[in-house]
């Protein structure tokens, strides 16, 4: 089941093993990265992500969800629709 989670750009996490976390995201985003070089990995979502639980509002649209990857990283993902770059 792909969850609905439009505005999702990027998500940036510093990982201890970059070849565990490699394995875990080709499994959750169902692909393997369209760009690799040294310790950056690109995935590709078409605009959705999977998750393991449903995300939850922290407040006036914002919403959060938290998982654990199979390396024990806490991997956090906010989506804000009022965040810009200044």
């Amino acid at each position: 089941m792909k969850t609905q989670f439009l505005g999702l750009k990027a998500i940036v996490e510093n990982v201890s093993d970059i070849e565990k976390a490699k394995s875990w995201y080709e499994v959750v985003f169902s692909s393997k990265p369209y760009f690799e070089k040294g310790l950056y990995l690109g995935f590709n979502t078409d605009g959705y992500t999977k998750i393991h639980f449903e995300p939850f509002v922290v407040g006036k649209k914002i919403i959060m969800v938290c998982a654990f990857d199979t390396c024990n990283n806490i991997l956090g993902i906010i989506y804000n629709p009022y965040f810009r770059i200044n």
